[in-house]
């Protein structure tokens, strides 16, 4: 998925999609392969139960309209129109569905929590944020997406804390975190402050530096040459699940920037609003 999702709301999508599968699919399959239809209509009635299912399954996920499963509805649609002998529509109804259980349905099934995530990350991350990030996790280039979202970092800390110096990478994280006068100070003893310091640095150093300056390996000119042909996906020296995990470490520690800035009164309750991306 493109956007790490809690446990809780896996379960909940993970159930509903269940729920849809075996109430609409193959409830429609087993009507068909038992051949329940008494007449045309009844199977347009079944086709409109999983069509009702597709539609409140996707309510938030409207991208997934032209995908997999609406293929597949369309197709049931159009059989039934052909106003073929019961049996006849039944049987090749019920292939169509059996092929989509067997074969299409991890792709419909990745796809849905695909867009279920992005849908939840519109929520969850601010619209600069999101907008930076989103095409490049899409395309696969997680590095400059790891990148990205620690550039959106450093620029939230600077006009938080707007050092006297043109700090950068973690020595800029390392003085906003510090505690010290006119920065985040944490409400709590040192080693929380020292702990959210480290961890703000200790991120940035491990997987921004690296996502920026290292190359995964060189290959040889045949390879480059096919990958250039193919249009593979990019270069990368992080994988997906890195990335997702690296961009939600660094929008939380945007976030508690900018609750820190206020509580530290750097930053007023009526300047909360101006903050550029204060409220991922």
């Amino acid at each position: 998925m493109n956007i790490l999702l809690s446990e809780s709301a896996v379960r909940a999508y993970a159930d509903e999609y269940i729920d849809f599968i075996k109430d609409c699919l193959q409830r429609f399959e087993v009507f068909c392969a038992l051949r329940l239809g008494k007449s045309h209509k009844e199977y347009e009635d079944r086709l409109g139960v999983l069509e009702l299912g597709y539609q409140q399954l996707t309510r938030d996920t409207p991208s997934l309209g032209n995908r997999v499963l609406s293929i597949l509805i369309r197709q049931i649609s159009e059989l039934i129109e052909l106003g073929e002998a019961l049996d006849i529509t039944a049987g090749r109804c019920e292939v169509l569905i059996r092929w989509f259980l067997t074969v299409d349905e991890s792709l419909f099934r990745r796809d849905y929590l695909d867009c279920r995530a992005r849908s939840l990350a519109r929520t969850t991350y601010s619209d600069p944020l999101f907008l930076e990030i989103d095409k490049l996790i899409e395309d696969a280039n997680y590095d400059s997406a790891i990148v990205e979202v620690f550039k959106i970092l450093e620029c939230n800390l600077r006009h938080l804390v707007q050092p006297a110096s043109q700090l950068h990478g973690q020595n800029l994280l390392r003085k906003a975190f510090s505690g010290e006068e006119g920065t985040l100070k944490v409400a709590g003893n040192l080693g929380e402050q020292k702990a959210l310091a480290d961890l703000a640095a200790g991120v940035y150093g491990h997987f921004r530096n690296p996502s920026a300056h290292r190359h995964v390996f060189s290959p040889d000119l045949g390879t480059l040459v096919n990958m250039i042909i193919s249009h593979d996906k990019p270069l990368t020296y992080h994988d997906e699940v890195t990335a997702q995990t690296v961009i939600a470490v660094a929008a939380l520690l945007i976030k508690s920037s900018t609750i820190l800035a206020i509580q530290n009164n750097l930053v007023n309750e009526d300047g909360r609003s101006m903050l550029p991306f204060g409220s991922v």
